[in-house]
């Protein structure tokens, strides 16, 4: 896993892209399964072998066990980081397509449409109330 460019572990947005980064590459794995189905047959058969080797191979120490928590430990600190470049990338190119930038222009100007909107409501109720109280003013 490539270390370098690894963004800020304290940006807001990580944790998005890093979401992003992880649906990206589930599909990109998701794609490599029918492949990978094919093998399952022969893997199945040297579980038996597997299973009796087993309870030598548990002896292992404390030390080896830290040892390996603390690499686990970096390189989950590694791949979220991978995750987080991958999902910026890819939340950067969908924000650049021409359909979102679209999308993007047309709320922007349904919001000054609905501010401008406001602004004259107000001022409409302004001008009846005030058309309201002069009118009040001369039946009395």
């Amino acid at each position: 896993m490539a270390t370098t460019n690894r963004p800020s572990q304290d940006r807001p947005r990580n944790p998005l892209y890093a979401s992003v980064g992880v649906g990206d590459a589930a599909v990109a794995k998701l794609r490599e399964l029918p492949a990978e189905l094919h093998k399952l047959p022969t893997e199945l058969q040297k579980v038996p072998a597997e299973l009796q080797k087993l309870p030598g191979a548990v002896t292992g120490s404390v030390k080896v066990l830290r040892e390996q928590a603390a690499l686990l430990s970096n390189r989950a600190n590694d791949l979220y980081a991978d995750l987080t470049v991958r999902g910026e990338k890819l939340v950067g190119a969908v924000r650049h397509q021409p359909a979102t930038e679209a999308a993007t222009s047309q709320a922007t100007s349904a919001k000054r449409a609905t501010k401008g909107a406001a602004t004259s409501t107000q001022k409409a109720a302004k001008a009846a109330a005030h058309a309201v109280g002069e009118s009040t003013d001369k039946i009395d």
